[in-house]
């Protein structure tokens, strides 16, 4: 199994399909931005506003266990190709704004129902409930990136910083916008606010050996 090229990404992390988890779990009261770099590079990734790491992933549908491989980027050595030229040039019409993330509001949990009901499979019910599920507030610092078409939000992407490192929490999109790639153009929108920014790694997310969908 070859590691995915940076464009390939987005389709793994929106089509895993796998309903169950073999993990350690830890849960910080608080969470420094050296601690958050510390963690990612050791392997752990947020869920909800805790933090857990894997090995293997169950596949149910089998079933059978499966290994899993957390990727890392250094955001320097990524180069910009012709088809994410193509994908900005797309998408240039729409608007962007990015900012510090606080709660989801009544036009992103739309967005977020919207998007999990096109991915056919079931998934956390609210978007709320995926970043707190039943905390008041949050441990990390997130960043938010939503893009507008004439005011309307059609893509949303969320990514929590560290002092050196940035993790990828959570890509939304209108699904009758898939022919604009809005997947891998919040990748390429959070990338450069990375660069800008002085920030050195970038975790997008995990790949799995074996899944038809992961198997690149």
């Amino acid at each position: 199994m070859r590691v995915p090229t940076f464009e390939e990404i987005p389709t793994a992390m929106s089509e895993s399909g796998f309903t169950d988890y073999d993990y350690f779990i830890r849960f910080p009261l608080r969470l420094s931005a050296r601690e958050l770099d510390g963690l990612l590079a050791e392997g752990w990734f947020r869920s909800h506003q805790q933090v857990y790491a894997t090995s293997h992933i169950i596949d149910r549908s089998v079933p059978t266990l499966r290994r899993v491989f957390w990727l890392r980027y250094e955001v320097r050595d990524l180069v910009d190709r012709r088809s994410h030229r193509r994908i900005r040039g797309i998408n240039k019409t729409f608007d962007v704004e990015v900012g510090p993330y606080g709660i989801p509001s009544q036009e992103e949990e739309e967005l977020y129902a919207r998007h999990q009901a096109s991915r056919g499979f079931e998934g956390i019910p609210g978007l709320r409930m995926s970043l707190f599920y039943e905390c008041r507030d949050s441990i990390f610092d997130t960043m938010c990136i939503r893009v507008r078409d004439g005011g309307s939000l059609v893509a949303l992407a969320l990514f929590d910083i560290g002092k050196d490192s940035a993790a990828s929490i959570l890509h939304l999109y209108d699904p009758d916008y898939h022919r604009h790639s809005l997947g891998k153009y919040l990748m390429l929108l959070s990338v450069a606010w990375l660069r800008e920014a002085g920030y050195r790694f970038y975790y997008p997310g995990s790949i799995v050996s074996g899944n038809p969908r992961l198997d690149y």
